[in-house]
């Protein structure tokens, strides 16, 4: 499973070749998003024809709650990093 953050979802959608090549290897079944980079996406979204595509992809990748767990190790990934 590959978790893809908000940048690479919008390096994908302006069509980047490594990162289509990557994500298209990888396959739709194995990627995920958390709920935070469909919020962020949404939110990028210029105008509505946008936002009902944007629905309609990322309906195709699992998404994943956040949960308290995962709050920590993100507060301890930064802290590290």
């Amino acid at each position: 499973m590959i978790l893809c953050d908000t940048n690479i979802l919008i390096e994908f959608y302006k069509g980047r070749a490594d990162v289509v090549e990557t994500l298209s290897a990888a396959g739709v079944s194995n990627l995920a998003v958390s709920v935070i980079t469909v919020g962020e996406l949404y939110f990028g979204a210029r105008d509505k024809r946008e936002l009902k595509s944007l629905r309609e992809n990322l309906s195709l990748l699992q998404q994943l709650p956040i949960d308290e767990e995962i709050s920590r190790l993100h507060i301890e990934l930064l802290e590290k990093y």
